[in-house]
């Protein structure tokens, strides 16, 4: 797909493939591809894409745009199931784009940010990582900070007993309750997920290998969550 701005100036989404994935619960065998963060609303309508100074929503079926959302942060976030999207600390309604609440609580600068699968927990990644209920604004709960460089992916599992965290040079699990590392590999990645049923954790690193980090090595690896 080739999305395009109203002037009709295409916008150049796919210079570089990062995330892929496939609708989830339609069926449906198309790839979606974004080149920075992403979303994709529940009905399969919009695409949501970050560019350096905004959030853009974009018309899934005919790549037209459709608006612009002012954001200073480097990421966003986006809920499928709440179709909500996390702008920097205001949570605005992917349809309508109206703002829904301001999260005080995040107040400094974000790597990464994700929800939950229903969107009832919110991950940050700031030093500490936050755990936020997005509904009320407060923090549920702090995951201190730890080694392993700059946080680049977050992901709950189905369960939402555990946090996986990618940094630069380390993925780590964290217990949700005891706030403790259960799980930590000394491999880079760029993008983590757990399968449906929770079993697996997959890690994916798209870094191009320089030779000189052993840690930062392309490729996919997946791991048996009941071994954490």
């Amino acid at each position: 797909m080739v999305l395009s701005r109203k002037d009709g100036v295409v916008c150049p989404l796919l210079s570089r493939l990062q995330p892929v994935a496939f609708r989830p619960g339609s069926g449906d065998s198309r790839i979606h591809v974004a080149r920075t963060g992403r979303g994709q609303d529940q009905a399969g309508g919009r695409i949501f894409t970050k560019l350096l100074d905004s959030v853009e929503a974009w018309d899934a079926h005919t790549g037209k745009h459709i608006q612009s959302i002012v954001s200073k942060q480097k990421h966003f976030a986006y809920c499928p199931t709440r179709n909500t999207l996390l702008v920097d600390n205001r949570l605005v309604d992917g349809t309508s784009f109206q703002e829904r609440i301001i999260l005080s609580s995040i107040n400094k600068s974000f790597s990464i940010a994700t929800f939950n699968a229903d969107g009832t927990l919110l991950a940050v990644g700031t030093s500490p990582i936050m755990i936020l209920n997005p509904e009320r604004g407060d923090i549920l709960c702090e995951l201190p900070a730890t080694e392993g460089g700059e946080i680049i992916s977050l992901a709950f599992s189905p369960s939402n007993s555990y946090l996986a965290v990618a940094r630069t040079n380390v993925i780590q699990v964290w217990s949700v309750k005891s706030r403790t590392v259960v799980f930590s590999e000394q491999h880079g990645g760029t993008h983590l997920t757990f399968d449906g049923s929770g079993d697996w954790l997959i890690s994916g690193n798209t870094y191009l290998a320089t030779g000189s980090d052993p840690l930062v090595v392309p490729g996919i690896r997946i791991w048996k969550v009941p071994t954490f």
